[in-house]
Parts: structure tokens; sequence; C-alpha cells
């Protein structure tokens, strides 16, 4: 509750985002929080960057991830499912939403949003440590 009045408070306060920077500064920032784990500093951002015209897929990986690391899933799974990412993020994106799969039980959905992952980035290993989580989850965490 006291979330959304701090978000309704920032959003309402007039010349508050041009403060804060363009669109692309405040997207910035955004991941910048999140890879802090300050999932609700990035939404705040990422509503101000669409305040500022940032289309949906520009901000739609990091607002799935914001979410999802407060828990919302299913908020996060709104921004993520549509599986629009832009060419920059993918590799997160498809991360992210695996990550979201694999918590809800969805093994499959989750191996397939990995393997596109991988396709995105086969280096990260980030999305690797994702798949050995999954491989675990299955039952097959001894496959080489």
């Amino acid at each position: 509750m006291l979330a959304a009045l701090a978000l309704a408070v920032v959003l309402a306060v007039p010349g508050r985002a041009d403060e804060a920077g363009s669109s692309a500064e405040l997207i910035a920032r955004a991941e910048k929080d999140l890879d802090r784990g300050d999932g609700l500093a990035a939404e705040i951002r990422l509503k101000q960057a669409m305040a500022q015209g940032a289309s949906r897929m520009a901000v739609a990986v990091l607002m799935g991830e914001a979410l999802a690391d407060q828990g919302k899933a299913e908020g996060a799974r709104g921004w993520l499912k549509p599986e629009e990412f832009a060419p920059r993020s993918a590799a997160r994106g498809w991360r992210n939403l695996g990550r979201l799969e694999r918590k809800a039980g969805n093994l499959m959905a989750s191996a397939h949003a990995y393997d596109n992952a991988l396709r995105a980035a086969p280096r990260d290993a980030g999305i690797w440590v994702e798949v050995a989580y999954l491989r675990f989850a299955l039952g097959n965490h001894a496959d080489g």
C-alpha cells in the first residue's frame, strides 16, 4: 500500500520526470536499480520513462523483472509473456521469463525460454546457471 502511494506521489509531482532525465536515462537507472535488487525503484523509474514516451517494448524486460523481484508474478508475466523484447534486452527477457516459469512449476515453458536465451547470448553465465537450476528441478542435473 505504501509502495503504491509512493509511486503515485512520484508520478504526480510536476516536473519530477524531467528532473530524473530522459526516458533512456531512466531506463538505464532502472537497470542499475535491478542490479542492486531494488525492484520498486526500478518500477517507478520505468513508469516515469513510459510517461515520457518510452515504448512498452523498451521497458518490458526490466518491468517484468522489477515486478518479479517484488513477488508480483502475474504482473511480471503480463510484461514478459508476450515475448516481445527489444534486441538489446532479449537474452535478459528470455532468462527472466524462464526463471518466472520455473518458479511457477511450468518447466517445459521454462526450458523453451532458456533455449531462446541461450540462442540470444550463448556465453552468458547467468543463463547457464538458470539452466542448471532447471535441470535440477527436472531431475536430470547429471546430464552433460
